[in-house]
């Protein structure tokens, strides 16, 4: 199994379009990683300005062509605006598996959007990236995000301490080919 994401998949739903980030979009990450409300359930820094964010589009974009993970903003068709991100990253080519993450702007959540871009993703995963499994973990008290994860078909695989953070417990959920 080999990653290549070049040219980059850009997907589309009904309501969406999955695009790679831009440095345009460094202002809408502060925003959502400087809410409250949005970080709630991560152990990630906020940043300090809009130029930390700058650099961690430029790191997600030097990931994608170093094809070691595959980072989308997602955008409102209707207007292009962005709501939030997705992405597939801790890939393991031995297992064909991958670790699943996103995000979602406050204003945006509760309106299926979430699950329209995860329904889009798991698709680009089996069918195009050929993947066996795929990961996500969720905080002990995202009841929003679990509901996510069972929606789709993924099932509780343990609790544990949460594998990117030394202060916070999880849930990790699984879903497999075979499910599909």
């Amino acid at each position: 199994m080999e990653l290549n994401f070049s040219p980059f998949p850009v997907l589309q739903t009904e309501r969406l379009r999955l695009r790679p980030l831009a440095e345009a979009d460094a202002n809408f990450i502060y925003k959502l990683r400087t809410n409250a409300h949005n970080n709630r359930y991560l152990d990630l820094p906020m940043p300090e300005r809009v130029e930390d964010c700058m650099a961690h589009v430029h790191r997600i974009q030097k990931g994608i062509s170093s094809n070691l993970h595959i980072y989308w903003a997602i955008d409102l068709l209707q207007n292009q605006d962005i709501i939030g991100t997705i992405c597939l990253w801790n890939f393991d080519l031995g297992r064909a598996s991958a670790e699943l993450g996103y995000e979602l702007s406050e204003t945006h959540q509760k309106k299926d959007y979430m699950t329209e871009a995860l329904t889009e993703v798991i698709n680009y995963a089996t069918v195009d990236l050929k993947l066996k499994e795929l990961e996500a973990y969720t905080h002990e008290n995202n009841d929003a995000s679990t509901k996510l994860l069972l929606r789709q078909g993924f099932t509780l695989k343990g609790y544990q301490e949460e594998k990117h953070s030394r202060t916070q417990q999880a849930y990790r959920y699984a879903i497999y080919s075979k499910s599909w």
